[in-house]
């Protein structure tokens, strides 16, 4: 049992707390532009991506990198390229190829299906088309050829490196290694409930409200990263969904506006996913 906890001053232990506290400051660039996709134009704003390739910093891009349902969107060219990848556009059938080596991958727009080596994978978002441009989800192109992805949430950056050890990130903001786990466990834990519980009045914890995630067995695997500044998205990895994909709305609470969870992802791994709303950019630990 995960039981996820908010509070002021905070700390999160994986296996048995989550805890929120109060906005931190942040120093992050914000973002103030159009967007067009899906026919329609869309006003953004929202601080700035990073994204580090082995080590190095893009600073040119013809689009930046940015946040779309809960997922960065980054232009393909841009960035494979600084990769040593080939980036290929296939107007026809809107379709964009990305190769290296013998690992071939490639995404349709507006599908969300991409094809790694021949295998098809499905993604919670699309590849799209903003601005005339081809943005597609970063960590499922970069782990399909081979690359670890990770957040450093304290710099807004995706981090894309062929070591893992260079996307392992420890902060204050929250540890989300990115790992392409090699070798995932042959059996599936289980996410029975998810729900909202009493608020704990511990003297020394005062001002903490517990939320709580059963499962049958323990996770091999737990991610988190922060989205749009105030989503924070928890990972469970080799987890199946046991519960329908649901929204719960907590009221009154100073950190968290609504909790959603959902069967992320069914191939390479199970992953089941909690998104956390909070009422603004948090700090937390784990």
């Amino acid at each position: 049992m995960n039981i996820l906890k908010f509070k002021k001053n905070i700390v999160i232990l994986l296996t048995s707390a989550l805890l929120f506290s109060a906005p931190s400051v942040s120093y992050a660039k914000v973002l103030n532009m159009d967007l067009t996709y899906n026919g329609k134009t869309h006003r953004y704003s929202a601080e700035e991506i990073n994204i580090r390739v082995n080590g190095d910093i893009i600073t040119e891009y013809t689009v930046p990198p940015i946040s779309i349902n809960d997922r960065t969107y980054i232009p393909a060219r841009d960035v494979f390229e600084k990769l040593g990848a080939s980036v290929l556009w296939n107007d026809q059938e809107r379709k964009v190829h990305i190769s290296q080596g013998n690992n071939i991958v490639t995404l349709t727009i507006d599908s969300n299906i991409i094809v790694a080596n021949g295998n098809n994978v499905t993604m919670d978002v699309p590849a799209m088309i903003v601005n005339d441009r081809t943005m597609i989800p970063v960590r499922y192109a970069a782990e399909a050829l081979g690359y670890y992805v990770g957040w450093d949430n304290n710099t807004r950056t995706v981090i894309i490196s062929e070591n893992e050890s260079d996307v392992v990130v420890d902060n204050n903001t929250g540890n989300n290694s990115g790992n392409n786990t090699q070798n995932p466990p042959t059996t599936d834990s289980s996410f029975e409930n998810l729900s909202v519980v009493s608020i704990d009045t511990q003297k020394d914890m005062s001002d903490m409200t517990s939320f709580t995630i059963r499962t049958n067995s323990k996770m091999s695997e737990v991610q988190d990263f922060i989205v749009a500044g105030n989503k924070l998205v928890v990972d469970f990895y080799d987890a199946t969904m046991k519960i329908p994909s649901s929204t719960i709305t907590v009221d009154n609470n100073p950190y968290v506006k609504s909790i959603r969870s959902a069967q992320n992802q069914t191939t390479p791994r199970r992953i089941t996913r909690g998104v956390f709303d909070m009422t603004a950019d948090h700090n937390y630990s784990i």
